[in-house]
């Protein structure tokens, strides 16, 4: 593996090409690694960072590579999660509260 000093001063400033070995044939530029230790995507998998292992057998695994946003691409997202949560929030309350309201007798 290849490293290098890199601007968030980790020192692992590492090609994309030797980490991801079936990509080595493709021309790629650095890339910074993020440091974070776990992450937990949209569908609630819990992934684990593996780019600073060496020698970590990850055959027949699905992996998710993916790039850290913009900060307007965070602020655009963070709206568009808020807004999904508050639908969410406002159906399962709307169902409990119907559910909670005893019927009138006919």
């Amino acid at each position: 593996m290849t490293k290098r000093s890199s601007a968030n001063g980790n020192g692992r400033d590492t090609p994309t090409s030797a980490r991801h070995p079936t990509r080595a044939k493709q021309k790629t530029a650095a890339v910074t690694q993020i440091d974070a230790t776990f992450a937990v995507a949209s569908d609630g998998t819990l992934l684990v960072n593996v780019s600073s292992l060496e020698d970590c057998h990850l055959e027949g695994r699905p992996l998710f590579i993916g790039a850290k946003l913009t900060e307007a691409e965070v602020q655009t997202a963070a709206g568009r999660i808020e807004n999904a949560a508050r639908e969410l929030q406002g159906s399962i309350c709307g169902r409990l509260l119907k559910q909670q309201t005893p019927k009138k007798p006919e």
